[in-house]
């Protein structure tokens, strides 16, 4: 949310995993489930750490943008490539639990719905999209979204950005911030991250009303709230 790439915690993450790797094959679906969702953690940190770094600006917010460290072309189409194939892996192939148990294609001025059961299906696919979308929005230039698709061997719709964003916030809005238990610092910042991207004028309401709810579920996000307002240029007489 902050375009800043996480500094501590990808080591954490690793550690975790490896001490949980025996999970990934485990007779107990829940600790699959478990490994499963720390695993689509650990590719969001991944691909913070290529989307963002900060230029002479400092720890000015403006000066973050939506590029890799400098390495050469190759290294970082390499890299690119191989992180949204493990991402598409993990979408692939994730556990039941985690799938949407209702899921509708988007129509003109909503977003798309889906439904899961459970706070982790809500949680880890919303941080699949983010993901994604960030990979997106920092797609090498000399790869176009055809080329995309062939080198990972994906879904042409899986190479659209929007498609992510609208489907993190479609995830967002159909859940309930008072019963789901899965809203969280980490969730709250894809939801606004893919929400930037949102031009629809009553997508954008939706967007306010779900973290309105957000904020009464017991969440402090009246700046979050009001950024998106102030620039989206909307005032508070609707919903």
């Amino acid at each position: 949310m902050n375009c800043a790439a996480p500094t501590l915690m990808p080591e954490l993450i690793l550690h975790i995993l490896d001490q949980l790797a025996f999970y990934e094959t485990s007779a107990d679906r829940s600790q699959q489930v478990l490994y499963s969702c720390l695993r689509c953690l650990k590719l969001l940190v991944d691909s913070m750490n290529f989307a963002f770094h900060v230029t002479e600006g400092g720890d000015d917010p403006g000066s973050h943008q939506f590029a890799g460290p400098a390495s050469s072309d190759g290294a970082r189409l390499t890299q690119w490539t191989e992180l949204t194939a493990q991402l598409c892996a993990w979408y692939n192939s994730r556990p039941q639990e985690l799938t949407p148990l209702f899921e509708t294609e988007e129509f003109q001025d909503t977003f798309p719905v889906l439904i899961f059961s459970n706070g982790a299906g809500v949680s880890s696919n919303a941080l699949y999209h983010a993901a994604m979308l960030l990979l997106f929005s920092s797609k090498p230039q000399s790869l176009s979204d055809h080329e995309a698709q062939m080198v990972t061997d994906i879904d042409a719709t899986q190479t659209m950005l929007m498609w992510h964003a609208r489907c993190t916030c479609g995830i967002a809005v159909n859940s309930e911030p008072e019963r789901t238990g899965c809203w969280d610092p980490i969730l709250i910042a894809a939801f606004v991250l893919a929400a930037r991207h949102i031009t629809q004028s009553s997508e954008r309401w939706d967007i306010i009303k779900c973290l309105t709810r957000v904020k009464t579920a017991g969440w402090r996000v009246d700046s979050l709230i009001e950024n998106l307002r102030d620039e989206w240029g909307i005032d508070g007489r609707r919903g």
